[in-house]
């Protein structure tokens, strides 16, 4: 849904989706200026 979300240039206001409001649950990548969602794992 993420990739779909960077295809139709929303992907800003799709990371705002998570559970903290108004957080933007991703991270820039300041080499290629493109956003990276971030990911957790349980352990």
């Amino acid at each position: 849904m993420f990739q779909r979300a960077q295809e139709c240039g929303c992907a800003e206001e799709f990371l705002k989706l998570s559970r903290n409001i108004d957080e933007v649950a991703a991270s820039r990548d300041f080499t290629t200026n493109r956003l990276k969602i971030e990911e957790s794992s349980i352990s």
